[in-house]
């Protein structure tokens, strides 16, 4: 598992990556704005397996490739941050569950697959809202902060 994990972390951190602008949700579950209750991506299943924690690595990723592309201004920027701080907390508490985890090769290989399509389809959007933020350098400057030790997170 821990093999797994760190591949699919590794092609993210590479990236630096950020996080998605979700509504923001009250303690119901119902978004802040009045709006429909809000699906947490990455809620924790009752039992942690290889291919749960890839899925909620994979779902985290999606919330941290949204929060890249909301960044386009220095108000979106500084506002980023604790959402990127945030991501990076579940990502820190899924990396702790998946060192629990024991998976065979063959397992690992059915989660590679199960997860591979996904996979590369966040990366593109990863890349692409990277590519933007790097046009933009004083953005990536304001979130810096929030980026330094993510490499450390898994």
């Amino acid at each position: 598992m821990k093999a797994l994990t760190c591949s699919v972390l590794l092609t993210v951190l590479a990236l630096v990556c950020g996080c998605g602008d979700a509504k923001d949700k009250a303690a119901d579950g119902k978004a802040v704005d009045g709006g429909p209750p809000v699906v947490t991506p990455n809620a924790k299943p009752a039992v942690d397996t290889g291919e749960s924690i890839s899925r909620e690595i994979m779902a985290n990723m999606k919330v941290m490739a949204g929060i890249f592309e909301g960044i386009t201004d220095e108000v979106s920027a500084k506002a980023a941050i604790p959402k990127i701080e945030a991501s990076r907390a579940k990502m820190r508490d899924i990396a702790g569950r998946a060192r629990k985890v024991k998976v065979t090769k063959a397992e690992e290989a059915q989660v590679h697959a199960a997860i591979g399509n996904e996979q590369a389809e966040v990366m593109e959007t990863l890349f692409k809202a990277r590519a933007k933020l790097e046009e933009k350098p004083e953005l990536l400057e304001i979130i810096k902060p929030a980026l330094v030790g993510m490499e450390n997170d898994m």
